[in-house]
């Protein structure tokens, strides 16, 4: 997707320069420059925004995957607790 839009940029401005060059109109011609321009920026913070996306979900997934550690401790302690329990209510035979 970022390719077809950076290509899409790169014909918009070849555009914008042959327009310029034959002298049909250098406002139309600078209008296609700038359209161009804009179209490389707005790909360029795309993929910047995209691979903010990708860093917070990783952070997420490993975030996931230690609480999901953190649960798996806390029910052994929770076993462990509830299996002493059971065993000091059972009668001591001395």
């Amino acid at each position: 997707m970022m390719q077809a839009k950076f290509l899409l940029a790169v014909l918009i401005a070849a555009l914008g320069y042959c327009l310029f060059q034959i002298e049909i109109g250098q406002g139309f011609a600078l209008g296609f420059l700038m359209l161009a321009i804009l179209f490389v920026f707005g790909s360029i913070r795309e993929r910047a925004h995209g691979a903010q996306l990708q860093a917070l979900k990783a952070r997420h997934e490993a975030m996931v995957a230690a609480s999901t550690a953190r649960i798996a401790e806390l029910d052994e302690l929770k076993q462990a607790v509830l299996a002493h329990i059971a065993n000091a209510q059972q009668p001591h035979q001395d």
